[in-house]
This record gives C-alpha cells, sequence and structure tokens, in this order.
C-alpha cells in the first residue's frame, strides 16, 4: 500500500502573509469531509460582493487542507462536470478526486473572508499517484507528494489552472497536469503538461484561443523543440485541442512523456521569437492570438492559421508606444504597473503606470488603444492612439477622492474596463503600512477636466503578486462549506 504523503507541512495562515510564497500549495494529507449535500446554513453562506465591478484574487491556489477553520470562510463548492483528455487511466481517477472552492469575499474589513480560490485532492488520488514511485526510489526517499497549483490565464469562459505534483526525490514534477475550467459549459477538463523535449519560451501561460469550427478551445505554447540529436531547436507553436481534433492536428507529433499521456501537436513558425521577450499578458480575439512582454511589445497570428493553416505560422510584432517610459529599478515589477488587454473584440488596451523618484502624487498614469482593424491592414506600421494621461496629483484634488479620505499612494495592478457608458480604469491604491487597498474605478476622457472618480471600495488584501481578475458569475456555485 502506498504511504500517504507528509503530514508535517506547515499551516495555511489565516491571513494569507505577506508574501505570495507565503499562500503556497503545500501538500498535507488529512482529508476533512467533503460538505454534505444541502448543508449549508444560512448564516453560513458567502456574502456577495455585489459593489465589487470584478473579483481580484491571486494566482496561487489555496491549499483546502491547510486552511484553518474552512466553514469559516464562506468556501462555496464550484460545480462541473469532469473530462480527463489525453491523461489515460490514472489521470482519470486523479480527477475525480479533484473539488475546487471558492471565497467571493465578506466584509470588506474582514482579515480572513479576501477573494480567494483553493483546491482539494482527495487521499485516493495522492496514493494512486505516490504507488507510481518506484520501489527502489521509494526505499530510499519514500512515496510522499506535495502539491502546487497556480491559474495561469484566463481568456473568455476560459480558466487554466496548473496542478503539479512533486516527489521528495525530485524537485522537477512527478506528475503535472493542467486543469481546463469552461464557465460555458460548466466542464473542469484535464490535460496533460507539455512533453519534456518542449521548452516553453517567453511565458509559461498557457493561451486559450476558441475553435471557429466548433466553439471549442485550443491552448497554444510559444516554444522551441528539440532534435533529440544535438542541441539544435527548432521554433514551434505548441497546441492541444480538445476533441474532436481538426483534419490536420492528428497524433502524434511530439513524442510520448509517459505512457498515459497522449501527445501535444507542433508546428513550426516564423520568425524567432528573441530571448529577451518575456510574455507577461496572453489573450486572444475571435481572429488573432496574442503574446505580451510589457516592456517591449506584441507578437501575435491569425488564429486560423494556427489551427488550420499549414506551416510555418507566421507572427507580426508590434512594439509599444514610444513615450512609454519605466524606471530600471522597477523592472522586475512590471506587470504590477503595467496591463493590456482588449475592449470587446475590437479594440487592444494598454495601461502605463509611471512612478515618479520623487513623489506618489508625480506618478504618471498613461493610457492608449489599438483598432483590431489595423492588424489586417498592409501597412507595416501599426498606430497607437493615447486615450489619457494623468498625474495622480489631479485624482487626488478631486472632491470624490478627498471626501472619502482615500490613500494618496501609488497605484497598482491597472485594469480596463468597458462600462458605465464609457471607459473605467481601476486600481488598486495600497495604505501605508496596512493589509488593506483601495478599489478605486475612474472614468478617463480625452482630457483631465473630463475625468471623474466613479467608484472605490476598501478591500482587505493580503499582498498579490500576480493578481487574476474574473466576473463574480464566473463559476457555478454549489453549497457552501460548514
Amino acid at each position: 500500500m502506498a504511504t500517504k504523503a507528509a503530514r508535517s507541512q506547515p499551516r495555511h495562515p489565516p491571513t494569507g502573509g505577506s508574501s505570495p510564497q507565503a499562500m503556497a500549495t503545500k501538500a498535507a494529507r488529512s482529508q476533512p469531509p467533503h460538505p454534505p449535500p444541502g448543508g449549508c446554513a444560512p448564516h453560513a453562506m458567502a456574502k456577495a460582493a455585489r459593489s465589487r465591478p470584478f473579483l481580484m484574487i491571486a494566482d496561487i491556489v489555496s491549499n483546502y487542507d491547510l486552511l484553518r477553520e474552512p466553514g469559516s470562510l464562506g468556501l462555496e463548492v464550484v460545480e462541473c462536470k469532469r473530462s480527463a483528455v489525453g491523461c489515460g487511466p490514472t489521470g482519470v481517477r486523479v480527477l475525480e478526486g479533484i473539488s475546487l472552492y471558492l471565497v467571493r469575499g465578506g466584509d470588506d474589513d474582514d482579515p480572513l473572508r479576501y477573494p480567494r480560490m483553493c483546491i482539494r485532492v482527495s487521499d485516493e488520488a495522492f496514493d494512486l499517484l505516490s504507488a507510481e514511485v518506484d520501489d527502489r526510489t521509494a526505499h530510499f526517499w519514500g512515496r510522499n507528494l506535495r502539491m502546487c497549483c497556480r491559474v495561469f490565464s484566463i481568456q473568455g469562459d476560459v480558466m487554466v489552472i496548473s496542478l503539479v505534483f512533486v516527489a521528495s526525490h525530485d524537485a522537477r514534477p512527478f506528475r503535472a497536469y493542467y486543469l481546463v475550467y469552461d464557465s460555458a459549459t460548466v466542464t473542469l477538463f484535464m490535460i496533460p503538461y507539455l512533453p519534456p523535449d518542449c521548452r516553453t519560451i517567453a511565458t509559461r501561460c498557457p493561451l486559450p484561443v476558441r475553435r471557429q469550427d466548433d466553439g471549442r478551445y485550443s491552448l497554444a505554447f510559444l516554444a522551441c523543440r528539440s532534435n533529440w540529436v544535438g542541441d539544435d531547436e527548432s521554433d514551434v507553436l505548441c497546441l492541444w485541442s480538445l476533441p474532436p481534433l481538426p483534419h490536420n492536428m492528428k497524433p502524434p507529433a511530439l513524442p510520448r512523456q509517459q505512457n498515459d499521456m497522449d501527445p501535444w501537436v507542433a508546428k513550426s513558425r516564423r520568425p524567432a521569437v528573441s530571448d529577451r521577450f518575456n510574455a507577461h499578458v496572453v489573450f486572444s480575439s475571435k481572429d488573432y492570438a496574442f503574446w505580451v512582454d510589457l516592456m517591449q511589445g506584441i507578437f501575435y497570428c491569425s488564429i486560423s492559421d494556427a489551427l488550420n493553416g499549414g506551416e510555418p505560422v507566421d507572427f507580426k510584432y508590434i512594439p509599444l508606444p514610444k513615450d512609454c517610459s519605466m524606471p530600471t529599478d522597477i523592472m522586475d515589477a512590471v506587470h504590477v504597473h503595467r496591463n493590456m488587454g482588449l475592449v470587446g473584440d475590437s479594440t487592444i488596451w494598454f495601461v502605463a503606470i509611471e512612478p515618479s523618484d520623487n513623489s506618489a502624487r508625480h506618478t504618471n498614469v498613461k493610457v492608449w488603444t489599438m483598432d483590431l482593424t489595423q492588424l489586417m491592414s498592409k501597412k507595416k506600421t501599426k498606430k497607437w492612439q493615447k486615450l489619457g494621461e494623468f498625474k495622480m496629483q489631479s485624482i487626488w484634488r478631486m472632491y470624490a477622492f478627498r471626501k472619502k479620505g482615500l490613500p494618496r499612494t501609488e497605484p497598482r495592478f491597472p485594469v480596463w474596463r468597458q462600462q458605465h457608458g464609457g471607459s473605467v480604469l481601476y486600481m488598486l491604491l495600497p495604505r501605508l503600512n496596512d493589509r488593506h487597498a483601495h478599489l478605486v474605478g475612474i472614468h478617463v476622457g480625452c482630457s483631465t477636466s473630463k475625468m471623474r472618480l466613479l467608484s472605490s471600495r476598501s478591500l482587505t488584501i493580503p499582498w498579490i503578486d500576480h493578481p487574476v481578475v474574473l466576473p463574480l458569475d464566473f463559476f457555478t456555485l454549489g453549497d457552501t462549506v460548514v
């Protein structure tokens, strides 16, 4: 009988800690019972954050079994159908033992019930995987496994989560999967990781792209593939599609990683991506897939060419606006000060927060947009349109800002939304020496005089290194854990 994984992992801190590492999902094997069907009491129901325009959660998914008193957090079960694709019998049984939970958030000043995701892996699933550790290794190292889980990307109705199991004898993943939650069909898919001969470049974040033929999603990676002979590598676009596969994506195209793993499909691409290109953001429209380096620019291709066309897949590049700058001392935190995405399916938006060396009041905020019709133009140069620019001092002077007593701090994590009949820029204003932050929404017009503060809310938020933005109704939720 396979031994159970180590139970000696430290308990999860009740307040989320001061760093994302404090929220890491280390394994603990003692499994509390599932919430009984219909066992939710009215007083235990999670309080919906109606005034939030969206949920902002950490990308690290908390381990359910490291939570203290989970019944007090308002955890709600994420309901879904399940399907393991290309993972063999082992993956099917592991998926049966996986449960997802969501805390939508309680009162603003509640230090425990802030929005977050949690995952639970059953004892049976751990035992199944630990039994695959060979006997010789198990004799010296045991069969202990630990788990880590992270939200990688969200696109439309789809969220991609990595689920990695690591054994005591090797720091590399022992088993690794992607969980793909499709909110449109309320289905949780499990698919295998990329094979070891494909090295991801620019980002490890998979990009979900919707297929036009049947509406299903494919996952896309920029990667380099080894030829198994020398050190030469070829530039490829790795794709995984939920079955049925398009006619030109029939496996095998990559060697199998394990006996129970089906292969990914690889297509050659051009031109090559520079080693200095680091995709901080990925997103897709109906026609195009985008990989964005928030320091350099956009690398993109046609989805139709990627899924249905021949090889190589042609990529193009758009540099960032020339008049956006970033101090060299904060380049490692570029995702804190910059963001990019889509408004609907027609416009790319780009927000850059430019901190000042002197004072937070001189922090500059700039917003650009680009119409996607430009991508079909034969012109080599694509033009960004500056939608607005302002210093934080101009926001501080607003009557609504002063009346609410909002903190005069450097903004972080910009998010652009189309609502209230116009464009709204959301940013987090952290309190000094505090675990609270204010989520503020600003209507950005063509001039500073037309800007106005639309909303603000004081939120208890632990330190988030890579926030994930979710619609309030993204998940179909069931019982509340009591």
